[in-house]
């Protein structure tokens, strides 16, 4: 009895790998002739896009009927709409298949399986479908952390920042994306958004406020100087630090007030604010700087020792001789962390 058992069970076994193996093969056979199909159509599809995108032809002259012929279509105009320009597109989209990719994708948006909205306004903003916008900014109002960073950032690729007030404010009311997803759209942002980051700076949040200076000083906006001026001096220390990133964005100002605040933070009790001030702070020649960086060279956390050595390495000769006598140091640390970065510097020299 035991024995048919195991004999039936082992039968089965082989029976569904045997199955499984079919399956497998006739799937595989299946996707090299479709590819084999696909392989004449995109290399004519493909010439006539590229064509069309270096303005040799007015318009796209192909017309897609088979599958094929739609898939290798849709591939192309995924593939290339970033080069496409505006007006150009919208030709595109205007033909028959162009058509009935914009009905396509505006059924994901719309419909209830939230992974399908997620493909939806992923496709809209990748095909640069605009007239979709309206239908896509509604899913702001969606407390789902992944539907929102990519209606987010599908609104920023159709509409550059027209609609970056309504994201930020989603944003904060749900808190649901990180910090690095928010500074990732705002990257997105082709325009210039002074004036909003001004706003977020004066009654945003304190998380917002942080991500908004450093933006502007990214975007080396000179309002941004003002502004890290004010929250250098902050009680919140994650705002400082975002003033010191933004610091080290815009680099070395002839601006009293700006290195007053900004030194002010040498004492700071936090080693992350200690530790952004030295690497900013290779960006200001001055013999004061130097001095704080030796300082530093001394200091109890690793991360400030390392940005302080690399941040005089950047002060020439000057520098240079404020490492070579840390290696007499009585402080150990002082001394390994200067003898490291010399010795990483005379083997970069070297090559």
């Amino acid at each position: 009895m035991t024995s048919s058992i195991i004999w039936l069970l082992l039968t089965v076994l082989i029976s569904v790998n045997v199955l499984l193996f079919l399956f497998v093969l006739i799937k595989k056979m299946i996707m090299n002739r479709v590819n084999h199909l696909k392989e004449p159509v995109r290399r004519e599809y493909e010439e006539a896009f590229v064509r069309f995108i270096a303005g040799q032809d007015d318009s796209l002259s192909i017309n897609p009927q088979t599958i094929v012929e739609k898939k290798v279509f849709r591939s192309l105009l995924l593939q290339y709409n970033m080069y496409i320009e505006q007006n150009r597109l919208k030709k595109v989209l205007e033909l028959e298949e162009g058509q009935a990719v914009e009905k396509d994708v505006e059924k994901l948006i719309k419909s209830r399986n939230v992974w399908n909205r997620k493909i939806g306004i992923y496709l809209a903003g990748e095909y640069k479908l605009t007239s979709l916008t309206p239908v896509i900014r509604k899913q702001l109002n969606k407390s789902d952390h992944d539907l929102l960073f990519i209606t987010s950032k599908a609104l920023i690729s159709l509409a550059d920042d027209t609609y970056l007030k309504d994201i930020l404010n989603a944003v904060t009311s749900k808190d649901e994306l990180t910090r690095n997803q928010i500074l990732s759209l705002l990257e997105g942002v082709r325009g210039d958004i002074r004036g909003i980051l001004e706003e977020v700076v004066e009654t945003g949040e304190e998380g917002l406020k942080a991500i908004a200076v450093e933006e502007a000083g990214k975007r080396q906006y000179s309002e941004s100087v003002d502004w890290i001026t004010e929250l250098i001096q902050s009680g919140d220390k994650e705002l400082r630090i975002a003033a010191l990133k933004a610091s080290y964005s815009i680099g070395h100002i002839e601006n009293e007030a700006f290195l007053k605040a900004v030194f002010s933070a040498v004492r700071d009790e936090y080693w992350e604010v200690r530790a952004f001030l030295a690497r900013f702070l290779r960006k200001v020649a001055s013999e004061k700087s130097v001095d704080v960086l030796v300082e530093y060279m001394q200091d109890s956390s690793w991360h400030v020792r390392r940005n302080a050595a690399e941040s005089l390495l950047h002060h020439d000769e000057l520098g240079r001789t404020a490492l070579i006598r840390l290696l007499d140091s009585e402080d150990t640390f002082a001394r390994e962390t200067a003898r490291a970065v010399l010795d990483k510097d005379a083997l970069s020299r070297s090559f």
